[in-house]
């Protein structure tokens, strides 16, 4: 591994994955919220400097504006828009034949979404092809499961997406990675209160999260007059508490847009078909997300 990658959360990963990059290989990032994404993205951007050039874009920040989207690409370049849409962006850059990492952050908020802008279509996706395509360019779509699991919706018609990408799993926080990102943030802690924390956060869900939670109140002296496992153990259940919150209003949330989705879907259908998906396929949603809420549980009960 190379030396200056050495502070990056995922130091191996992020080097093989800028390799794969720079090789103008294009993939769907594929990791949950929490684990360290957008810090993944960051890394990368300090460890490639000026060579690639990376475009990075939330995409839930612009699912219903195309021209945001467009604009916050064009906002790092320096340059005043030449265009309206991705193809004058794409047209311009490959005049300055230079290598560039297109990456869409959270790019499943324009997957099983009626609610998006109508330009996210055909010519999106065509535009997201010839990104692929290009031989000094390559594109990242993050999303929190494989993008093939999703549909689009182009013009009121459900549809799959053309863009062919390999998925590629963000990798679980090892024990050392999580040692030597807490111990780089010079926290008030001695080695065995090192040890201590590291193992604390070591397999957890959201483990990046909780990691940074950990950190903050350490560094602003929260519940400083209890010993160290006593402070984790309070600041666990707190941030557990959070948890089921967040599920509830981010499951309800993904299901009512499924929802509105195969309503969507159902113009094209006969009457049977309609009847049959929107009683039963809801319904098996609903079970897995019953089941997904309660494997989690299991999972932050204290050990």
């Amino acid at each position: 591994m190379s030396e200056k990658f050495a502070h990056c959360l995922r130091p191996l990963f992020t080097e093989n994955l800028l390799k794969d990059l720079q090789a103008g290989i294009s993939l769907n990032l594929v990791g949950d919220h929490g684990q360290g994404r957008w810090r993944l993205l960051e890394d990368l951007q300090r460890c490639a400097l000026e060579k690639p050039l990376i475009l990075a874009v939330n995409m839930r920040s612009y699912k219903q504006s195309y021209d945001g989207f467009v604009s916050a690409l064009w906002q790092p370049l320096g340059e005043t828009a030449g265009g309206g849409d991705l193809g004058s962006l794409l047209t311009a850059l490959e005049k300055r034949q230079q290598q560039v990492i297109f990456w869409l952050h959270d790019f499943d908020a324009l997957l099983d979404n009626p609610d998006i802008d109508q330009r996210y279509n055909m010519d999106f996706m065509g535009s997201l092809n010839s990104i692929k395509n290009h031989y000094h360019w390559s594109l990242v779509c993050v999303t929190s499961k494989s993008y093939r699991k999703y549909v689009i919706i182009i013009e009121g018609q459900t549809k799959v997406s053309p863009l062919e990408l390999t998925a590629e799993t963000l990798p679980k926080l090892t024990f050392e990675e999580i040692r030597y990102e807490v111990k780089s943030r010079n926290l008030p802690l001695n080695s065995e209160e090192l040890a201590l924390v590291t193992k604390a956060i070591h397999g957890q869900l959201m483990s990046y999260q909780w990691l940074s939670a950990i950190a903050n109140n350490l560094r602003n002296q929260i519940d400083v007059e209890l010993s160290v496992p006593v402070r984790l153990e309070k600041w666990r259940k707190e941030f557990r508490q959070l948890q089921p919150r967040v599920f509830d209003v981010r499951g309800g949330y993904e299901l009512s847009r499924k929802i509105r989705t195969w309503l969507v879907a159902a113009k094209a259908r006969s009457l049977v078909e309609t009847v049959i998906h929107l009683v039963f396929h809801p319904l098996i949603v609903l079970f897995e997300k019953i089941v997904e809420f309660f494997t989690e549980l299991v999972k932050r009960r204290p050990k």
